[in-house]
């Protein structure tokens, strides 16, 4: 499922191919589909990011990330939670905490933005906690959506 929804709900994994950094994209095509929702999956988007969601009403973004917890540790997080006062803006080399700071200082965020994270390991995550971390990741964007 892609596309893009003014009206709807766009749901964006972030990711690459490497290693446990798929979480994010396998999170999105494992979802079931939905309706009024589509999905997106980016690699690496920079700047990219700032476009995927202009013009969309609620947005959820899904990533892997490093925050020193157990692999397979499911972070509901915020704007507030990402972006602090002095969080640096450029355009040059952004991660998704930086291109969402850069879209937030020029005020072109959608007014809803979610965003989930999934603690990566430094190894392969076992299946049966990588399950676990995808049911919990779909029920969190079903709760979010009704």
């Amino acid at each position: 499922m892609g596309g893009r929804s003014k009206d709807g709900v766009l749901i964006i994994g972030i990711g690459s191919p490497f290693g446990e950094d798929t979480l994010g994209w396998e999170a999105v095509d494992t979802l079931p589909s939905i309706p009024g929702v589509n999905t997106l999956t980016l690699d690496r988007p920079g700047a990219g990011l700032i476009e995927a969601m202009k013009e969309q009403h609620t947005v959820i973004l899904v990533d892997a990330m490093d925050a020193g917890g157990p692999p397979g540790t499911v972070h509901v997080l915020s704007m507030d939670d990402l972006i602090h006062p002095d969080t640096t803006v450029s355009s040059h080399s952004l991660g998704v905490v930086g291109a969402l700071a850069l879209g937030k200082a020029m005020g072109v965020l959608p007014p809803t933005v979610h965003i989930i994270g999934i603690q990566m390991g430094s190894t392969p995550m076992p299946d049966e906690i990588r399950k676990s971390a995808l049911a919990q990741i779909h029920q969190q964007i079903r709760d979010w959506i009704e």
